[in-house]
């Protein structure tokens, strides 16, 4: 019997490989089993995450998100997806968070401002209590 590390390097191969496996489908069900046989894969976990966001599950989206930041794979990329993530569920002030994270890192990442200012609007029409002076 294969060990995981070898079910893994099958997998992932698989998974890379457009002519073993060209629909997305196959690729969702190779990433869900690489996941499946160890979490923490970020090959798997980074096709997850951009097939979530695509197919506009949100909540897929961030918990995904979340294990690769967690991780120490804290890029603009999981951020920003997170942070979008967040906004289409009216967790603003978390969306906020990211968007914020992504332009201390890149202040030319005109997206994230974009976003930013969604979520502030957001927030404001939300409740409004929280921005009027005391």
């Amino acid at each position: 019997e294969l060990q995981d590390k070898d079910k893994i390097d099958m997998l992932e191969k698989a998974l890379n490989d457009k002519e073993i496996c060209s629909d997305s489908l196959s690729q969702l069900v190779l990433a869900q089993r690489i996941q499946q046989i160890d979490s923490r894969n970020r090959i798997a976990n980074d096709w997850l995450v951009d097939h979530y966001y695509k197919r506009e599950s949100f909540a897929d989206t961030i918990k995904v998100a979340d294990q690769l930041i967690s991780e120490g794979h804290d890029i603009e990329k999981y951020r920003m997806l997170r942070g979008d993530s967040l906004r289409r569920i009216n967790e603003h002030e978390s969306a906020i968070e990211d968007f914020l994270a992504v332009i201390v890192h890149n202040p030319s990442n005109g997206q994230a401002y974009f976003f930013l200012a969604r979520s502030y609007a957001a927030l404001i029409t939300i409740r409004p209590s929280m921005f009027l002076k005391r």
